[in-house]
């Protein structure tokens, strides 16, 4: 009988499946479960999406063995032109030139890679069941139960059970009845989305096929609106249409989304309209991820790992990267308790709750720091001041300042808690010097009004 400790994983995202790899490197014998088909042609995997890694989140992937996907594109800047072609990026962001192993793909894709790298590197080890959803947990028995979409159950022992399941948990749901001091914040994201997939290049469009070329960024003329657009290993054009959620609950004909593509984002080529439209009629709409904001990522023999524990909004490209950091945390606490479950476990909350809970902050500010409530409020100030002040004392003193916090952070150079701590900072800065500006305007108005009024005789 061996003696191997069991591991069961729900959830087989990039998180679930890089903590299997991680798991079964150190001597786990691992079951992973989704709810989900892998099959493509499943109407869940429809709405896949677009994922960033920037090199923190690659590394973290190739700690585990895992081969950086070929099908990913590397990524050497964002382009947000007027051009119609789809024009070759620039290796560089504010100045700033980017890391070599910063690359997106689509997340339908990553999960297949990542399924195929644990049967290569764990052929026996690691078992992954799809079709297969969590319907109860006995965290005493440590006894997992599955259900198939025909009703059929299978109950499963664990030494160690892994919550990697997203932000809607069902994990996470059954050990909040287990552990009721488990408080748990959740935030509906304002935006949604709806993909394309499978366009043919239009003939006077100019693909380049050197590195960096294949994503192109589009921002919206007139609404909060953005337009990603990718070339799909087969060559054809995939791409998703980002909105607020009041905004797409508007729009539901194919002849609404013409016009709205064509007023709101006149930069995408007019050849690829039609096409676009009529698949975005038919795409069901996918809200954006939520954010989770958990008291703790653990319980009994339980880890919370990814969006499960602490999932953030797309808006500042950290989610996947995130998740997959968390797995080689956990994996380093495993290591350092040798092999104690429960005490790496509750270590992983103290390790990692810090960072998480940072990014939580930052994420709950983006829409306002991004411009989304407007240009006069306080946290798009503090962020375009934390920006320009890092950009500029790095061009002044390039040896003694790495630039923006924030910057870093994309680059997977800083940690979330040291930047949002610089944003902070940077935010009440701006409010200050924004409320002296306000107060020598007021004075001056004052005192123009004064001579105004002297002048017309108003006053003594």
């Amino acid at each position: 009988m061996s003696d191997r400790k069991t591991a069961v994983i729900v959830g087989a995202g990039p998180a679930g499946l890089n903590t299997a790899i991680l798991l079964a490197n150190r001597g786990f014998q691992v079951q992973v479960y989704d709810k989900r088909n892998l099959d493509p042609a499943a109407a869940a995997n429809k709405r896949t999406y677009i994922i960033s890694i920037n090199p923190r989140g690659a590394k973290a992937m190739t700690e585990a063995g895992v081969r950086i996907p070929q099908q990913g594109h590397p990524i050497e800047g964002l382009a947000s032109g007027s051009r119609i072609e789809f024009q070759r990026v620039t290796g560089k962001i504010g100045g700033r030139q980017l890391p070599p192993m910063q690359f997106f793909c689509e997340r339908r894709s990553l999960v297949e890679h990542m399924v195929g790298e644990a049967k290569r590197l764990h052929p026996t080890a690691i078992t992954c069941h799809f079709n297969q959803g969590l319907q109860a947990v006995d965290f005493q028995r440590k006894e997992a139960t599955f259900a198939s979409a025909s009703g059929q159950t299978n109950s499963v022992q664990y030494d160690l059970l892994v919550a990697a399941d997203g932000v809607n948990s069902v994990t996470r749901t059954q050990l909040q009845k287990a552990v009721p001091h488990l408080q748990v914040e959740k935030y509906d994201n304002v935006r949604s989305l709806k993909v394309f997939s499978g366009l043919k290049k239009p003939a006077n469009l100019v693909l380049s096929d050197e590195r960096g070329s294949y994503l192109r960024f589009i921002v919206g003329k007139r609404v909060p609106t953005a337009m990603l657009i990718w070339t799909a290993p087969d060559g054809t054009i995939s791409g998703a249409l980002y909105s607020l959620t009041t905004i797409m609950q508007q729009i539901s004909t194919a002849q609404e989304y013409d016009a709205f593509i064509r007023e709101n984002l006149p930069q995408f080529p007019t050849g690829m309209v039609p096409e676009v439209a009529a698949q975005l009629e038919e795409c069901p709409l996918t809200v954006g991820s939520a954010s989770v904001r958990c008291s703790q990522l653990h319980g009994p023999a339980t880890v919370l790992i990814g969006d499960a524990g602490h999932g953030v909004t797309p808006a500042m490209g950290q989610g996947a990267v995130s998740a997959l950091e968390s797995t080689v945390v956990f994996a380093q606490v495993l290591d350092e308790c040798n092999g104690n479950i429960q005490r790496a476990v509750e270590l992983f909350t103290q390790r990692r709750l810090p960072e998480v809970h940072a990014l939580f902050e930052m994420d709950r500010t983006a829409n306002p720091r991004q411009g989304g409530d407007g240009k006069l409020n306080l946290h798009f100030l503090g962020n375009t001041f934390h920006l320009v002040k890092g950009m500029l004392l790095q061009k002044v003193a390039p040896g003694i300042f790495q630039g923006p916090g924030l910057m870093r952070m994309a680059e997977g150079e800083a940690s979330f808690a040291q930047v949002n701590a610089a944003l902070k900072r940077d935010t009440a800065i701006a409010g200050g010097l924004s409320s002296i500006g306000v107060a020598v305007a007021i004075a001056s108005t004052a005192v123009m009004a004064g001579h105004l009024l002297r002048y017309v005789g108003l006053t003594a």
